[in-house]
């Protein structure tokens, strides 16, 4: 699956600070979208067209769009459902504590 990672440039007054992670979108269209939306650096006008880098991102004022394939086990999905794993793991670690403190209660 791909998707289109918006970095955002640290520094919007001069525009000469380092790119960052700041929103990800499914595809591309949503992106440009988002991006004509913000001002760019000092406050200027949006650009209307982005320049084209040789490696097929896009340079907006302020902002860069960049495409990435996402590997499937690393999905979205699969995060998530090792995310409940864990969930459940943690819960029943708090059940045998809590069992834990009531037998000690009960025979001291």
């Amino acid at each position: 699956m791909k998707v289109y990672l918006v970095t955002k440039n640290a520094d919007f007054i001069e525009g000469r600070g380092p790119m960052i992670p700041h929103k990800i979108f499914k595809n591309k269209e949503s992106a440009r979208d988002y991006i004509s939306t913000k001002k760019g650096i000092f406050g200027s006008p949006q650009y209307s067209v982005p320049a084209i880098y040789s490696d097929g991102s896009e340079g907006w004022n302020g902002y860069e769009i960049n495409e990435f394939l996402l590997i499937e086990d690393f999905s979205l999905q699969k995060y998530n459902e090792e995310q409940d794993k864990i969930r459940e793991i943690k819960n029943k670690i708090e059940e045998l504590k809590k069992e834990i403190k009531e037998l000690e209660i009960k025979y001291g």
